[in-house]
Protein backbone atom coordinates (compact mmCIF):
# COMPACT_ATOMS: atom_id res chain seq x y z
CA UNK A 1 0.00 0.00 0.00
CA UNK A 2 1.36 3.43 -0.95
CA UNK A 3 2.38 5.70 1.90
CA UNK A 4 0.59 8.99 1.10
CA UNK A 5 3.24 10.89 3.11
CA UNK A 6 6.01 9.57 0.88
CA UNK A 7 8.12 11.35 -1.71
CA UNK A 8 7.44 12.26 -5.33
CA UNK A 9 9.53 10.90 -8.20
CA UNK A 10 10.42 13.16 -11.14
CA UNK A 11 11.00 11.37 -14.44
CA UNK A 12 12.86 13.62 -16.89
CA UNK A 13 15.70 13.62 -19.40
CA UNK A 14 19.04 14.89 -18.15
CA UNK A 15 19.18 17.54 -20.89
CA UNK A 16 16.32 19.19 -19.00
CA UNK A 17 18.22 19.35 -15.72
CA UNK A 18 17.74 23.12 -15.27
CA UNK A 19 13.95 22.77 -15.58
CA UNK A 20 13.99 19.76 -13.26
CA UNK A 21 15.82 21.74 -10.60
CA UNK A 22 13.20 24.52 -10.76
CA UNK A 23 10.41 21.98 -10.45
CA UNK A 24 12.10 20.09 -7.60
CA UNK A 25 12.61 23.35 -5.71
CA UNK A 26 8.95 24.32 -6.21
CA UNK A 27 7.79 20.92 -4.97
CA UNK A 28 9.90 21.13 -1.84
CA UNK A 29 8.83 24.69 -1.10
CA UNK A 30 5.18 23.64 -1.35
CA UNK A 31 5.75 20.77 1.04
CA UNK A 32 6.08 17.83 -1.36
CA UNK A 33 9.28 15.85 -0.65
CA UNK A 34 10.88 14.95 -3.96
CA UNK A 35 13.32 12.25 -5.03
CA UNK A 36 16.35 13.62 -6.88
CA UNK A 37 18.19 11.19 -9.15
CA UNK A 38 21.52 13.02 -8.82
CA UNK A 39 21.49 13.57 -5.04
CA UNK A 40 19.51 10.50 -3.96
CA UNK A 41 20.64 7.76 -6.35
CA UNK A 42 22.73 5.15 -4.55
CA UNK A 43 25.81 3.55 -6.08
CA UNK A 44 23.85 0.48 -7.15
CA UNK A 45 23.32 -0.10 -10.90
CA UNK A 46 21.02 2.69 -12.09
CA UNK A 47 18.21 0.57 -13.54
CA UNK A 48 17.98 -1.61 -10.43
CA UNK A 49 17.92 1.42 -8.16
CA UNK A 50 15.26 3.19 -10.24
CA UNK A 51 13.07 0.08 -10.17
CA UNK A 52 13.48 -0.19 -6.40
CA UNK A 53 12.54 3.45 -5.90
CA UNK A 54 9.47 3.25 -8.12
CA UNK A 55 8.25 0.08 -6.39
CA UNK A 56 8.90 1.47 -2.91
CA UNK A 57 5.64 2.14 -0.98
CA UNK A 58 7.30 5.34 0.28
CA UNK A 59 7.27 6.70 -3.26
CA UNK A 60 3.83 8.31 -3.20
CA UNK A 61 3.59 9.90 -6.64
CA UNK A 62 5.44 10.70 -9.83
CA UNK A 63 5.69 13.42 -12.45
CA UNK A 64 6.28 12.38 -16.05
CA UNK A 65 8.14 15.32 -17.62
CA UNK A 66 7.56 14.54 -21.29
CA UNK A 67 9.84 16.49 -23.65
CA UNK A 68 11.20 15.68 -27.14
CA UNK A 69 14.36 14.21 -25.59
CA UNK A 70 12.31 11.43 -23.91
CA UNK A 71 11.89 9.76 -27.31
CA UNK A 72 15.61 8.89 -27.15
CA UNK A 73 15.64 7.67 -23.54
CA UNK A 74 15.45 3.91 -23.07
CA UNK A 75 15.48 4.43 -19.29
CA UNK A 76 12.29 6.49 -19.34
CA UNK A 77 10.48 4.62 -22.15
CA UNK A 78 11.31 1.09 -20.99
CA UNK A 79 11.68 1.44 -17.20
CA UNK A 80 10.42 4.63 -15.55
CA UNK A 81 7.22 5.37 -17.50
CA UNK A 82 5.93 1.74 -17.57
CA UNK A 83 6.52 1.29 -13.82
CA UNK A 84 4.95 4.66 -13.00
CA UNK A 85 1.85 3.99 -15.08
CA UNK A 86 1.56 0.43 -13.76
CA UNK A 87 1.56 1.69 -10.17
CA UNK A 88 -0.99 4.38 -10.99
CA UNK A 89 -3.35 1.68 -12.28
CA UNK A 90 -3.30 -0.23 -8.98
CA UNK A 91 -5.48 2.38 -7.26
CA UNK A 92 -3.68 2.13 -3.90
CA UNK A 93 -3.09 5.87 -3.55
CA UNK A 94 -0.13 6.31 -5.90
CA UNK A 95 -0.77 8.98 -8.52
CA UNK A 96 1.02 10.41 -11.54
CA UNK A 97 0.97 13.90 -13.02
CA UNK A 98 2.01 13.74 -16.70
CA UNK A 99 3.17 17.01 -18.28
CA UNK A 100 3.59 17.82 -21.96
CA UNK A 101 6.64 20.08 -21.98
CA UNK A 102 9.45 21.23 -24.24
CA UNK A 103 7.02 22.52 -26.86
CA UNK A 104 5.16 19.21 -27.24
CA UNK A 105 1.40 19.11 -27.73
CA UNK A 106 -0.76 16.36 -26.23
CA UNK A 107 -0.29 13.85 -29.03
CA UNK A 108 3.42 14.60 -29.24
CA UNK A 109 3.84 13.98 -25.52
CA UNK A 110 1.96 10.69 -25.71
CA UNK A 111 4.07 9.60 -28.68
CA UNK A 112 7.31 9.88 -26.69
CA UNK A 113 6.44 6.69 -24.78
CA UNK A 114 6.97 3.22 -26.18
CA UNK A 115 3.63 1.39 -26.57
CA UNK A 116 5.53 -1.91 -26.51
CA UNK A 117 6.23 -1.34 -22.80
CA UNK A 118 3.00 0.20 -21.52
CA UNK A 119 -0.71 -0.36 -22.12
CA UNK A 120 -1.53 3.28 -21.43
CA UNK A 121 -2.26 5.85 -24.12
CA UNK A 122 -1.57 9.25 -22.58
CA UNK A 123 -3.74 10.98 -25.16
CA UNK A 124 -6.70 9.77 -23.10
CA UNK A 125 -5.21 11.22 -19.88
CA UNK A 126 -5.73 14.66 -18.47
CA UNK A 127 -2.25 15.91 -19.33
CA UNK A 128 -1.12 19.38 -18.41
CA UNK A 129 0.57 21.17 -21.30
CA UNK A 130 3.01 23.90 -20.32
CA UNK A 131 3.19 26.80 -22.77
CA UNK A 132 6.76 27.71 -21.79
CA UNK A 133 9.98 26.18 -23.07
CA UNK A 134 11.92 26.23 -20.84
CA UNK A 135 9.71 26.78 -17.80
CA UNK A 136 10.35 29.63 -15.36
CA UNK A 137 9.79 29.57 -11.60
CA UNK A 138 6.16 30.68 -11.87
CA UNK A 139 5.36 27.82 -14.23
CA UNK A 140 7.26 25.34 -12.04
CA UNK A 141 5.18 26.57 -9.08
CA UNK A 142 1.96 26.08 -11.06
CA UNK A 143 2.86 22.51 -11.97
CA UNK A 144 4.04 21.69 -8.46
CA UNK A 145 0.74 23.06 -7.13
CA UNK A 146 -1.10 20.41 -9.18
CA UNK A 147 0.98 17.74 -7.43
CA UNK A 148 0.32 19.39 -4.07
CA UNK A 149 -3.43 19.34 -4.60
CA UNK A 150 -3.44 15.64 -5.52
CA UNK A 151 -1.24 14.91 -2.50
CA UNK A 152 -3.51 16.77 -0.07
CA UNK A 153 -6.62 15.12 -1.54
CA UNK A 154 -5.00 11.71 -1.18
CA UNK A 155 -3.90 12.43 2.38
CA UNK A 156 -7.34 13.72 3.31
CA UNK A 157 -8.90 10.51 1.99
CA UNK A 158 -6.39 8.27 3.75
CA UNK A 159 -6.22 9.87 7.21
CA UNK A 160 -8.83 8.85 9.79
CA UNK A 161 -11.54 11.42 10.51
CA UNK A 162 -10.31 14.01 12.99
CA UNK A 163 -6.63 13.12 12.65
CA UNK A 164 -4.67 16.29 11.88
CA UNK A 165 -2.68 16.97 8.75
CA UNK A 166 0.90 17.36 9.94
CA UNK A 167 2.93 20.21 8.42
CA UNK A 168 6.66 20.82 8.94
CA UNK A 169 8.05 24.28 8.12
CA UNK A 170 11.85 24.54 7.96
CA UNK A 171 14.03 27.52 7.11
CA UNK A 172 16.98 26.59 9.32
CA UNK A 173 17.17 22.88 8.68
CA UNK A 174 16.83 20.69 5.62
CA UNK A 175 14.37 17.90 4.95
CA UNK A 176 13.22 16.10 8.09
CA UNK A 177 12.60 12.35 8.13
CA UNK A 178 9.77 12.90 10.60
CA UNK A 179 6.55 11.60 8.99
CA UNK A 180 4.37 14.49 7.84
CA UNK A 181 1.83 15.26 5.18
CA UNK A 182 3.69 18.37 4.04
CA UNK A 183 7.39 19.28 4.49
CA UNK A 184 7.86 22.93 3.54
CA UNK A 185 11.62 22.92 2.93
CA UNK A 186 12.79 26.54 2.51
CA UNK A 187 16.42 26.16 3.52
CA UNK A 188 17.69 26.94 0.00
CA UNK A 189 15.97 30.35 0.11
CA UNK A 190 17.98 31.43 3.18
CA UNK A 191 21.54 32.43 3.94
CA UNK A 192 21.94 31.52 7.59
CA UNK A 193 19.10 33.37 9.41
CA UNK A 194 18.24 35.76 6.59
CA UNK A 195 16.14 35.16 3.48
CA UNK A 196 17.87 35.76 0.15
CA UNK A 197 16.95 38.98 -1.70
CA UNK A 198 13.48 38.74 -3.22
CA UNK A 199 12.75 35.37 -1.62
CA UNK A 200 9.81 36.49 0.51
CA UNK A 201 7.83 38.39 -2.11
CA UNK A 202 8.72 36.27 -5.14
CA UNK A 203 8.73 32.76 -3.71
CA UNK A 204 7.89 32.10 -0.07
CA UNK A 205 4.75 34.20 0.46
CA UNK A 206 3.14 32.99 -2.81
CA UNK A 207 4.05 29.45 -1.74
CA UNK A 208 2.32 29.86 1.63
CA UNK A 209 -0.75 31.28 -0.09
CA UNK A 210 -0.95 28.24 -2.36
CA UNK A 211 -0.51 25.80 0.53
CA UNK A 212 -3.19 27.50 2.65
CA UNK A 213 -5.71 27.67 -0.20
CA UNK A 214 -5.05 24.05 -1.18
CA UNK A 215 -5.47 22.69 2.34
CA UNK A 216 -8.61 24.74 2.86
CA UNK A 217 -10.28 23.34 -0.27
CA UNK A 218 -8.78 19.85 -0.64
CA UNK A 219 -8.84 18.87 3.05
CA UNK A 220 -11.86 20.83 4.20
CA UNK A 221 -12.54 20.54 7.92
CA UNK A 222 -9.34 18.66 8.74
CA UNK A 223 -7.28 20.12 11.62
CA UNK A 224 -3.61 20.99 11.10
CA UNK A 225 -0.62 20.52 13.37
CA UNK A 226 2.48 22.50 12.38
CA UNK A 227 6.03 22.38 13.68
CA UNK A 228 9.56 22.93 12.45
CA UNK A 229 12.76 24.91 12.80
CA UNK A 230 11.86 28.20 11.16
CA UNK A 231 12.51 31.91 11.18
CA UNK A 232 10.04 33.93 13.25
CA UNK A 233 8.80 35.84 10.15
CA UNK A 234 7.95 32.50 8.53
CA UNK A 235 5.83 31.47 11.52
CA UNK A 236 4.05 34.85 11.54
CA UNK A 237 3.44 34.55 7.79
CA UNK A 238 1.97 31.06 8.26
CA UNK A 239 -0.42 32.48 10.84
CA UNK A 240 -1.44 35.34 8.54
CA UNK A 241 -2.29 32.86 5.78
CA UNK A 242 -4.44 30.96 8.29
CA UNK A 243 -6.17 33.95 9.85
CA UNK A 244 -8.71 33.30 12.58
CA UNK A 245 -11.72 34.29 10.39
CA UNK A 246 -10.89 31.42 8.00
CA UNK A 247 -11.79 29.01 10.83
CA UNK A 248 -9.02 26.56 10.02
CA UNK A 249 -8.11 24.66 13.18
CA UNK A 250 -4.32 24.79 13.47
CA UNK A 251 -2.00 24.18 16.40
CA UNK A 252 1.76 24.52 16.67
CA UNK A 253 3.64 21.64 18.26
CA UNK A 254 5.71 23.60 20.79
CA UNK A 255 8.55 22.10 22.83
CA UNK A 256 8.41 23.73 26.27
CA UNK A 257 10.37 22.66 29.35
CA UNK A 258 10.96 19.20 27.94
CA UNK A 259 7.31 18.72 27.02
CA UNK A 260 5.47 18.85 23.72
CA UNK A 261 2.36 21.04 23.81
CA UNK A 262 -0.22 21.99 21.19
CA UNK A 263 -0.40 25.79 21.13
CA UNK A 264 -3.53 27.20 19.56
CA UNK A 265 -5.68 30.31 19.69
CA UNK A 266 -8.64 28.01 20.32
CA UNK A 267 -7.61 26.79 23.79
CA UNK A 268 -9.05 28.35 26.97
CA UNK A 269 -6.91 31.29 28.06
CA UNK A 270 -4.91 31.44 31.26
CA UNK A 271 -3.32 34.60 32.65
CA UNK A 272 0.14 35.11 31.21
CA UNK A 273 1.17 38.02 33.46
CA UNK A 274 2.51 40.28 30.70
CA UNK A 275 2.22 44.06 30.95
CA UNK A 276 1.68 46.72 28.31
CA UNK A 277 3.26 50.13 27.76
CA UNK A 278 2.11 52.09 24.71
CA UNK A 279 3.72 55.50 24.34
CA UNK A 280 3.64 58.15 21.61
CA UNK A 281 6.87 58.82 19.74
CA UNK A 282 7.38 60.88 16.55
CA UNK A 283 4.42 63.08 15.57
CA UNK A 284 5.48 62.73 11.94
CA UNK A 285 5.55 58.94 12.08
CA UNK A 286 3.07 56.67 10.31
CA UNK A 287 4.19 53.38 11.84
CA UNK A 288 3.68 51.39 15.05
CA UNK A 289 6.53 49.44 16.65
CA UNK A 290 5.48 46.37 18.65
CA UNK A 291 8.16 45.03 20.99
CA UNK A 292 7.43 41.65 22.56
CA UNK A 293 10.04 40.16 24.89
CA UNK A 294 9.47 36.54 25.88
CA UNK A 295 12.55 34.49 25.00
CA UNK A 296 14.81 37.54 25.18
CA UNK A 297 14.73 41.30 25.68
CA UNK A 298 14.15 42.95 22.28
CA UNK A 299 14.55 46.54 23.51
CA UNK A 300 18.39 46.80 23.43
CA UNK A 301 18.64 45.55 19.83
CA UNK A 302 15.65 47.69 18.84
CA UNK A 303 17.46 50.78 20.14
CA UNK A 304 20.68 49.77 18.38
CA UNK A 305 18.77 49.32 15.11
CA UNK A 306 16.93 52.68 15.16
CA UNK A 307 19.09 54.35 12.52
CA UNK A 308 17.81 51.88 9.95
CA UNK A 309 14.16 52.01 11.03
CA UNK A 310 11.36 54.44 10.13
CA UNK A 311 9.99 57.13 12.41
CA UNK A 312 7.42 55.50 14.70
CA UNK A 313 4.23 57.29 15.69
CA UNK A 314 4.02 55.06 18.74
CA UNK A 315 5.88 52.24 20.45
CA UNK A 316 3.92 49.39 22.01
CA UNK A 317 6.05 47.40 24.43
CA UNK A 318 4.78 44.14 25.92
CA UNK A 319 6.95 42.58 28.59
CA UNK A 320 6.97 40.92 31.98
CA UNK A 321 8.61 41.87 35.26
CA UNK A 322 12.12 40.52 35.65
CA UNK A 323 14.66 39.48 33.07
CA UNK A 324 13.70 37.16 30.20
CA UNK A 325 13.35 34.43 29.23
CA UNK A 326 9.80 34.27 30.51
CA UNK A 327 8.35 30.82 30.31
CA UNK A 328 4.86 30.28 28.94
CA UNK A 329 3.98 27.19 30.91
CA UNK A 330 0.73 26.24 29.21
CA UNK A 331 -1.01 26.62 25.84
CA UNK A 332 -3.57 28.78 27.64
CA UNK A 333 -0.90 31.30 28.70
CA UNK A 334 0.40 31.46 25.12
CA UNK A 335 -3.14 32.08 23.83
CA UNK A 336 -3.66 34.79 26.44
CA UNK A 337 -0.52 36.59 25.28
CA UNK A 338 -1.45 36.30 21.60
CA UNK A 339 -4.87 37.84 22.28
CA UNK A 340 -3.22 40.53 24.42
CA UNK A 341 -1.08 41.52 21.42
CA UNK A 342 -4.16 41.62 19.21
CA UNK A 343 -6.11 43.77 21.66
CA UNK A 344 -3.30 46.26 22.25
CA UNK A 345 -2.47 46.62 18.55
CA UNK A 346 -6.12 47.40 17.86
CA UNK A 347 -6.17 49.97 20.66
CA UNK A 348 -3.05 51.65 19.28
CA UNK A 349 -4.47 51.81 15.76
CA UNK A 350 -7.59 53.42 17.14
CA UNK A 351 -5.58 55.88 19.24
CA UNK A 352 -3.30 56.79 16.32
CA UNK A 353 -5.40 56.45 13.15
CA UNK A 354 -2.58 57.83 10.97
CA UNK A 355 -0.60 54.59 11.44
CA UNK A 356 -0.23 52.66 8.17
CA UNK A 357 2.09 49.81 9.12
CA UNK A 358 2.68 47.64 12.19
CA UNK A 359 6.30 46.55 12.76
CA UNK A 360 6.85 43.37 14.79
CA UNK A 361 10.01 42.98 16.86
CA UNK A 362 9.55 39.57 18.44
CA UNK A 363 11.64 37.34 20.66
CA UNK A 364 9.06 34.61 21.08
CA UNK A 365 8.51 30.86 20.63
CA UNK A 366 7.45 29.94 17.09
CA UNK A 367 4.03 28.77 18.22
CA UNK A 368 3.29 32.20 19.65
CA UNK A 369 4.57 33.89 16.47
CA UNK A 370 2.11 31.84 14.41
CA UNK A 371 -0.77 32.63 16.78
CA UNK A 372 0.00 36.37 16.65
CA UNK A 373 -0.11 36.18 12.86
CA UNK A 374 -3.53 34.52 12.99
CA UNK A 375 -4.91 37.44 15.02
CA UNK A 376 -3.72 40.30 12.78
CA UNK A 377 -6.78 40.27 10.54
CA UNK A 378 -7.57 43.95 11.21
CA UNK A 379 -4.09 45.17 10.15
CA UNK A 380 -3.45 46.38 6.62
CA UNK A 381 0.34 46.05 6.52
CA UNK A 382 2.80 44.22 8.76
CA UNK A 383 6.58 44.44 8.59
CA UNK A 384 8.41 41.51 10.18
CA UNK A 385 12.06 41.46 11.17
CA UNK A 386 14.86 38.97 11.51
CA UNK A 387 17.62 39.29 14.09
CA UNK A 388 20.93 39.15 12.19
CA UNK A 389 24.57 39.75 13.13
CA UNK A 390 26.40 42.79 11.76
CA UNK A 391 29.87 44.29 12.16
CA UNK A 392 28.55 46.32 15.08
CA UNK A 393 26.53 43.58 16.77
CA UNK A 394 23.04 42.14 16.43
CA UNK A 395 20.55 44.22 14.46
CA UNK A 396 16.97 43.91 13.27
CA UNK A 397 16.72 43.65 9.49
CA UNK A 398 13.41 43.82 7.55
CA UNK A 399 12.02 40.46 6.45
CA UNK A 400 8.57 39.59 5.07
CA UNK A 401 5.96 42.29 4.48
CA UNK A 402 2.49 40.88 5.13
CA UNK A 403 -0.99 42.16 4.27
CA UNK A 404 -3.41 40.35 6.60
CA UNK A 405 -6.55 42.33 5.78
CA UNK A 406 -6.18 42.21 2.00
Amino acid sequence: MTNPMGRSFLSYKRERRAEAERLLAALRELGVPAWNDVDDLNHAPMESEIRNVLRDPDTASAILWLTPEVANSDMIRKVEAPLILERARTGDGFFVVPVAAGGLDYSGAAATLDRAFTLDDLQSWNLYRTPLDPIDWQEAHKIAARVLRRRVETLHGALPAGEPLRVILNTRAGFSETPAGLHLDWLHRFDQREALPGAWENHLLPTLGTVAATVQTAARGRPIVATGLAAIPAAVALGVELLQPRRLAIAWEQFTAGRVQAWSIDVPRETSGFQVDCRPADLRGRDLAVLLSVADDVEPVFRASRDGLPAFRAVLEISKAGDPPHGLETPGQAADLAYLVQREVRKALKEYPEILCVHLFLAVPLGLAMMIGQLLNNVNRVQTYELVPSDSGLRYKPAAVLHPSS
